[in-house]
């Protein structure tokens, strides 16, 4: 797939960056959902270019520079394409559908940068492997046997990864065809609690991940702001008090062990400073941490990876720092 696969790749390990920290200022945000089919139930957002300049960022942007992938994306982009990731992209955004019987993952990227429609032409050109095809008005490029890429418009691109049914509805959607995620009950109420102009947010109905799972109806929404360290504050809804009841308690029941692993990563001023209300049927929850407290748990994180690679587990927190954390929360 070369070029263009690699940029999708450098994209997904950047925002995947930023995710890890917690677990999703421009009106573009909203703009991307009209991309996404109907049928979308989890959305996550990253807002680069408003994330720029801090200590999370900079986090993710190092951890990129270091995969093996990176050489290959610098050559792909940067002096095929002239697009450089660190620089010319901008806002991106992921929406996928509800799994489907094989677990394979289906779903569309959208993608704002400062990239045109020539720059896909020359990759195309460039690569064997990929091939370019007319739907409707728009230009799309196919490249392996499920993934597609259009310019719908000057600097936005369009991925669709998934069957061939999936990504004919994505195009019909581009194209103003077909009803969009913001026409489906649930994910239209979701985004009307989540704020889409922060760093990284995010909406989904995970009861459509989690069937026979102990809680069938369960609606996330979740922002982060990393200005200075992380700020993150976000609702679980069971639409359920006992439901809601029974989350509490298991959290309680598992509460020491959260603490051991964020203690091991330095983490545990997410877990200090979380506050935790319950509303009726729904959990609100909010956390932060400064931007010290951010690096030392960044620091920590490199250092248990690289004890892994070499073997080696890392040493876990005494019982009385776990102490220190397990009081109960609000």
């Amino acid at each position: 797939m070369k070029s263009v696969k690699i940029l999708m790749v450098g994209t997904v390990f950047f925002a995947l960056t930023l995710a890890s920290a917690v677990t999703f200022a421009q009106s573009s945000a909203k703009k991307h959902l009209a991309y996404f089919p109907e049928e979308t139930r989890f959305l996550f957002g990253v807002d680069l270019a408003g994330a720029r300049g801090t200590t999370l960022y900079d986090a993710g942007a190092k951890w990129v520079a270091a995969q093996p992938d990176a050489q290959f994306l610098e050559k792909g982009l940067i002096e095929k394409a002239g697009i450089d990731p660190q620089k010319d992209l901008h806002r991106l955004t992921f929406g996928f559908v509800a799994p489907n019987p094989r677990g394979d993952a289906v779903f569309t990227a959208v993608i704002e940068g400062k990239f045109d429609k020539k720059d896909w032409v020359a990759l195309v050109e460039d690569d064997s492997t990929m091939s370019q095809k007319k739907v409707g008005e728009l230009d799309v490029f196919t490249f392996d046997d499920a993934g597609e890429v259009a310019l719908p418009k000057k600097n936005i691109a369009v991925f669709v990864f998934g069957p061939a049914d999936y990504r004919k509805k994505v195009w019909k959607t581009v194209r103003g065809k077909a009803k969009t995620v913001e026409t489906q009950a649930m994910m239209k109420e979701l985004l009307g609690k989540v704020d889409l102009n922060k760093h990284v947010w995010v909406a989904m109905d995970v009861g459509v991940y989690n069937r026979g799972g102990p809680v069938d109806v369960m609606k996330l929404t979740g922002a982060l702001d990393a200005s200075k360290g992380v700020q993150l504050e976000g609702q679980l809804d069971t639409g359920d008090k006992a439901t809601a009841d029974m989350l509490l308690e298991r959290w309680k029941e598992k509460r020491t062990t959260a603490v051991l692993t964020m203690q091991m990563m330095r983490g545990e001023a997410l877990l200090s400073n979380l506050k935790l209300e319950q509303d009726k049927g729904a959990l609100n929850f909010e956390t932060s941490m400064t931007d010290e407290q951010l690096e030392a748990m960044l620091a920590q994180l490199e250092k248990i990876s690289q004890k892994q690679e070499q073997g080696a587990a890392p040493a876990a927190p005494t019982s009385e720092a776990v102490e220190t954390q397990a009081s109960p929360t609000k």
